[in-house]
């Protein structure tokens, strides 16, 4: 089955290559600060994105977004994305979207675009 680590990883590696079948270019995946990490940094036209990537069980109800990422989840993630942004030289964009991108153990996936 795997670890927990081997199973997210799976989760992040198949959420990747869903967004870059979409169009997304991928720029960085698992930023971490100390404060916290973002699992994938997309963009695609001028829309920058932070994802979060849920790996759930294949009978959980996929509509309840509000379980996936919590208020405190989410400034977290604004948080190491302004610190990202700070880093960036070069880096143009004029939106910003926190997406969440579940996934199930049999790599059925959802995308939650603009959760906030």
């Amino acid at each position: 089955m795997g670890s927990t680590k081997d199973i997210g990883n799976r989760s992040e590696t198949l959420a990747c290559a869903w967004l870059q079948g979409k169009g997304y270019r991928i720029i960085a995946r698992n930023y971490r600060q100390i404060f916290g990490e973002i699992d994938i940094i997309a963009q695609k036209g001028s829309t920058l994105t932070a994802v979060e990537v849920k790996t759930i069980p294949e009978n959980w109800n996929t509509d309840e977004i509000n379980h996936m990422v919590n208020p405190f989840k989410l400034a977290k993630i604004k948080r190491v994305l302004s610190a990202f942004i700070a880093n960036q030289e070069g880096l143009f964009y004029d939106e910003i979207s926190f997406d969440v991108i579940s996934v199930t153990r049999s790599g059925r996936l959802m995308h939650y675009q603009g959760v906030v």
